[in-house]
């Protein structure tokens, strides 16, 4: 994803929000911050806060909080992600061993549990009721879908079920990112829906290409393929091609991955997905999704911060 128009337009605003996050994730502990230096290696690209930073721009916010608010939104990401790579069975993450992995899960636990506590303080910050409310919901809903998918392991859910957890776990942060600033300045509520669409959908495609990149060349990296498989997740791509086996492959299918075994027939999964186009399927639900994050924006007048934000969404299919 090649991000460079955008950091040129919010250089100083994301250049705040990095050093908001170096300042507040130091601790008086040294392995908290051993673990917070291994982490920030290989930190990701910040899509939420910059999200926030960019919406701020087209509303014409003028103010430090959307600095806050896109340092809040990125420290809620983290933390969950921290809890994630306990959950999950993948080693690798973003081609190197997860924090979890090298560190251990407890310190993974307490670092999370570090970070939500920061995330608590910066809630503070922004003296907004309506905010502290949005993100208690947020969170409770991130943990909510992260429980659903975990309900469901091992058992064949339909393309709605997956939806509501994608949305859930995933979406609702991308839709609070995109409309948080909507509780510090004045947004009429034709505008404020447009934000909340823009965030859901592009969190969702967000959602399916990663899950169809779980599947796409499997022969290669295969340690860092199939975690969806190997956990019991069925996502878009799985349940598309169990809807299209045998009823006998499906049930031979069903039981390796309840055995915990789901990575032993990844090749044979893959080569199912494509003979019956799964990868492909998903991939147009994922650009139906972004076409709607994108209709989302014709409600703000064009500009490059506007530009930027189409950009970026249409950035995530490649």
């Amino acid at each position: 994803m090649n991000l460079k128009f955008i950091f040129k337009l919010i250089k100083k605003e994301i250049s705040s929000v990095n050093k908001i996050i170096f300042d507040q994730l130091r601790s008086d502990v040294q392995l908290v911050n051993r673990f917070i230096k291994y982490f920030n290696q290989n930190s990701g690209k910040k899509i939420r806060p910059i999200i926030t930073l960019l919406f701020s721009k087209i509303l014409g916010y003028r103010g430090k909080k959307d600095i806050i608010a896109a340092s809040l939104i990125e420290f809620i990401h983290i933390a969950t992600l921290l809890h994630d790579d306990i959950i999950d069975s993948s080693i690798i993450r973003r081609g190197r061993k997860k924090s979890s992995i090298v560190f251990g899960n407890e310190i993974s636990v307490l670092v999370g549990d570090f970070v939500y506590a920061k995330s608590l303080k910066m809630i503070v910050g922004l003296n907004s009721k309506k905010v502290l409310n949005l993100i208690s919901k947020t969170v409770h809903m991130i943990i909510e879908g992260e429980i659903l998918q975990l309900s469901n392991r091992t058992l064949e859910i339909s393309q709605e079920t997956y939806m509501k957890i994608i949305y859930q776990k995933t979406s609702s942060l991308f839709e609070t990112a995109a409309y948080i600033l909507t509780f510090i300045c004045n947004v009429d509520s034709d505008k404020k829906i447009a934000l909340k669409n823009y965030g859901r959908h592009f969190g969702n495609a967000f959602q399916l290409i990663n899950d169809i990149k779980d599947y796409q060349n499997c022969s290669n990296n295969f340690i860092s393929k199939g975690n969806d498989l190997n956990d019991g997740n069925f996502t878009l791509p799985l349940i598309h091609v169990m809807q299209k086996v045998s009823k006998k492959e499906s049930m031979e299918i069903k039981k390796v991955i309840q055995e915990g075994k789901g990575r032993s027939i990844l090749r044979r999964i893959s080569f199912l997905m494509k003979r019956y186009g799964s990868l492909e399927y998903s991939r147009k639900i994922a650009e139906s999704e972004i076409k709607i994050a994108i209709q989302s924006l014709d409600h703000f007048k064009c500009s490059s911060y506007k530009t930027a934000l189409i950009k970026l969404t249409t950035s995530i299919i490649d």
